[in-house]
């Protein structure tokens, strides 16, 4: 079965020096676990300063990812990361009650010290989604 285009790691996104290519999202001991592969361009993410992941809930189209950075109009909620993979939050944090909240899918994007997200070619295809798997 082929993915849909939002979930899929394509290679207009492996080919960003930045990028993270979510693998999984799932409920595990009362923690959500996600599992990503990323590259920093042979940098270290930092969330202090430095290049680093937006994760956010929707159902890989809505909201549109340009929403998901500092540098929209109006910018939507999302969770900064920095941490290697798997990340694990608590099912009572706030990224998962009120960020992920019941959205279907879990998605990602590369920004920058500013909390922009970080441009790749028309847009922002520096990351993708995937189905959260909830008990």
């Amino acid at each position: 079965m082929e993915l849909p285009p939002d979930e899929r790691c394509t290679d207009e996104i492996r080919a960003n020096p930045r990028r993270v290519c979510l693998t999984s999202a799932r409920f595990e001991d009362g923690e959500l676990v996600i599992g990503y592969e990323a590259a920093w361009a042979d940098g270290v993410p930092d969330v202090n300063g430095g290049y680093h992941l937006h994760l956010y809930g929707g159902d890989g189209t809505d909201p549109p990812a340009d929403l998901m950075g500092a540098h929209a109009p109006q910018p939507a909620r999302w969770q900064v990361e920095d941490r290697s993979s798997p990340v694990r939050y608590p099912a009572d944090h706030p990224f998962v009650t009120e960020v992920l909240a019941d959205n279907p899918k879990v998605c990602a994007r590369i920004a920058d010290p500013s909390h922009a997200l970080v441009p790749a070619g028309d847009g922002y295809a520096t990351g993708n989604c995937v189905p959260v798997e909830r008990p």
